[in-house]
């Protein structure tokens, strides 16, 4: 998906996940099994948090993973460092990368990985499951004419908010909301005046710390929309910023707090 020519072993069966995404997809392919190690924050499912720990997911312990001998690792184009899959590649440990920067990255990547472990059939079942569920949310959400201003805080200290280009912005975009994050960069960082100067309708936080689930800065600014109206809501990040099939549930649940009805589920 990047454009590099890897070779990669027809059978692998010592596999490291470079991102807790990657180590939850290679579970629900159901081979959880082949895992021999996981970065930091790989929590999901329950069996991922036993796996040994080799760094982070933008520090990668290399001498740990040469110990745990992989005869694979799949990485993600965007978070894992260029030169530490180089330092692999190297060292002769293939490194094969997505890219599930988008919605349609994300089936690739499934897909990709589906191949890469025999489980071609199991990848097509998860892709089709997720394009279902959101096939559901475009249905409900079409004969809404009104489309919410959304910000999705993904980090308050420096303030990180999720951009263009991301599957992010294609989440609440088809959760029936706009993106008021308009600039170029992925992950913009901003001040929080030029935050609050969007004037958003409906704000999210992905809460990457115990603080931001206590308070948000936000409330500071009571003529916002979204804090005048109280439509400031937490998500869980280690759900809404992975990559995963359960992208499809976070779409589901967003389109219920960006088009909340008396129908709304618990």
């Amino acid at each position: 998906m990047n454009g590099r020519i890897v070779s990669v072993p027809a059978n692998p069966s010592r596999i490291i996940g470079l991102s807790a995404s990657i180590v939850e997809i290679v579970y629900d392919l159901g081979k959880g099994n082949l895992l021999v190690g996981a970065v930091s924050y790989s929590d999901f499912p329950e069996e991922a948090k036993r796996l040994p720990r080799v760094g982070s997911y933008s520090k990668p312990d290399l001498e740990k993973i040469i110990s745990l001998k992989p005869d694979l690792c799949i990485a993600m184009k965007d978070g894992n460092p260029e030169e530490s899959v180089k330092r692999m590649d190297s060292l002769g440990i293939p490194v094969f990368a997505v890219d599930t920067a988008s919605l349609s990255g994300i089936y690739q990547g499934i897909s990709a990985i589906g191949d890469l472990l025999d489980r071609k059939m199991e990848a097509e079942g998860l892709i089709v499951a997720m394009r279902s569920k959101i096939s559901a949310v475009e249905k409900r959400v079409s004969s809404f004419k009104e489309r919410p201003g959304v910000v999705f805080e993904v980090n308050e200290e420096p303030l990180i908010l999720a951009g263009k280009n991301t599957f992010i912005d294609e989440m609440i975009k088809t959760a029936g909301g706009v993106n008021l994050v308009s600039q170029g960069v992925d992950y913009p960082r901003l001040t929080k005046e030029k935050a609050v100067s969007m004037m958003p309708e409906i704000i999210i936080i992905s809460g990457m710390t115990e603080e931001t689930r206590k308070k948000t800065w936000w409330s500071e600014f009571k003529d916002i929309p979204a804090v005048k109206n109280r439509k400031i809501h937490r998500v869980s990040p280690d759900i809404f910023l992975r990559p995963t099939p359960r992208i499809a549930d976070c779409i589901q649940k967003l389109s219920w707090i960006i088009h909340p009805d008396n129908n709304q589920p618990e």
